[in-house]
């Protein structure tokens, strides 16, 4: 049926159809040449967020959202007043027009081909886990603390080069100035020669083996 249908169509044929288009009226939002001073669709970096809790709103949402070249596509998270929290923030910046997806499935996010990039604020030990999921979707990522373990690291460090993604470590403890003081102190001997260092971990409340279950 479509071949029956099919046309010739000559160089007369396609000068008159390129000369009505252009004779039609276009508007084009100011936004989309950026000419409202923020740069062009093409120039900015569409972002994904999985994790809208403290952090993930507080710190991450709120940063890129200072960038003119950053724009927020999809947010997500398990609790649905986290999501109702980022979008009211995400309009308060837009305007109440502007839509994000939302949903609670971060998988849905990096199987979207309009996100580049995505900001990961959930528990540590789902961070390497979405990393390397959203790497392999052809995503680049900045994550909060990227590892739980050194075998994951190396899995994460892996897999970051044999895509040559862009990922960044967003550790907050090795930029802010309280913490480069400290490590003033310690390492001059400020507060006396250090004999012995102990590290902890916060221990994961629930038992081995029992599911959380999924808050809403």
């Amino acid at each position: 049926m479509k071949r029956a249908m099919a046309r010739h169509w000559t160089r007369r044929d396609f000068l008159k159809c390129a000369t009505a288009a252009l004779a039609a009226p276009h508007i084009i939002p100011a936004g989309a040449l950026g000419l409202d001073g923020r740069p062009a669709p093409s120039e900015r970096v569409t972002l994904g967020f999985l994790g809208l809790g403290g952090h993930g709103i507080g710190r991450n949402l709120n940063g890129f959202l200072k960038e003119p070249e950053s724009q927020p596509v999809a947010l997500c998270d398990v609790m649905t007043s986290h999501i109702e929290n980022a979008v009211r923030v995400v309009r308060k910046k837009f305007g109440e027009s502007y839509t994000c997806m939302t949903t609670r499935d971060w998988r849905e996010v990096i199987a979207r081909p309009d996100v580049d990039a995505v900001v990961i604020s959930t528990p540590d030990h789902w961070h390497v886990f979405m990393s390397v999921a959203a790497i392999r979707a052809g995503k680049d990522v900045l994550c909060e603390k990227p590892t739980f373990n050194i075998a994951e690291g190396r899995l994460l460090a892996d897999t970051v080069k044999r895509y040559g993604a862009v990922f960044q470590t967003a550790t907050e403890d090795r930029s802010l100035t309280v913490y480069h003081r400290m490590a003033e102190l310690v390492r001059n001997q400020r507060i006396g020669k250090l004999r012995r260092i102990l590290v902890k971990l916060p221990q994961k409340p629930d038992a081995p083996g029992d599911p959380t279950p999924v808050p809403v």
